[in-house]
């Protein structure tokens, strides 16, 4: 919860939701961490990307391990965000989400 809050990310009686909860209209679906991959369900029609990151939960030091895994994403995320996405199609989208990770 550091990494989330030195970044102004209030996380506090916040739980994670079940991907039911969330609904399906999405336009990309971003998996995240190594065991992701393999344990999110397949989701037809929508684009899926992977951004394999080490799972932070079992670092030895878990303080730097989530730290690490915040700047790796906002990176990721940073990028996502400043492409055209008005001017690209999904599958350009996922295209570049997948070239953001491989660079990143």
């Amino acid at each position: 919860m550091e990494a989330l809050r030195q970044r102004g990310i209030a996380w506090q009686g916040k739980t994670a939701k079940s991907i039911a909860a969330v609904g399906d209209d999405w336009d990309l679906v971003i998996t995240v961490c190594d065991g992701a991959l393999e344990s999110c369900p397949v989701l037809p029609g929508h684009a899926t990307v992977h951004w394999g990151l080490v799972d932070p939960a079992g670092a030895a030091e878990m303080d730097v391990a989530f730290a690490a895994t915040a700047e790796a994403l906002t990176a990721r995320i940073d990028a996502l965000l400043a492409l055209p996405w008005a001017v690209m199609s999904t599958a350009e989208i996922a295209r570049a989400a997948a070239e953001i990770h491989r660079t990143g």
